[in-house]
């Protein structure tokens, strides 16, 4: 079997999109495998200056705290403190 490694570089939300994200309609898929908490966590300062659409597939509380012990913190409830809204 033949395989190949590449580097692949890794940017921060805020570093990908940078202060000024064009017209301000941002759509972002994100799909963390449960993680999607940490990450948004991670550029929590930028989503309060620069609020952006997302498309999300979470899992339930009781599930997260099942398979990532880790994570203590409710993502609805961080989404709810940022403003967004669920549907």
């Amino acid at each position: 079997m033949n395989s190949e490694q590449a580097e692949t570089p890794m940017l921060d939300l805020a570093t990908l999109l940078g202060d000024n994200p064009g017209d301000g309609r941002i759509w972002m898929k994100l799909d963390a495998a449960g993680y999607e908490l940490p990450c948004l966590a991670a550029c929590q300062d930028y989503l309060k200056r620069h609020p952006i659409h997302l498309i999300l597939k979470a899992y339930s509380e009781h599930e997260v705290r099942n398979r990532f012990p880790g994570i203590s913190t409710s993502l609805a409830g961080f989404l709810d403190s940022m403003g967004y809204q669920s549907f």
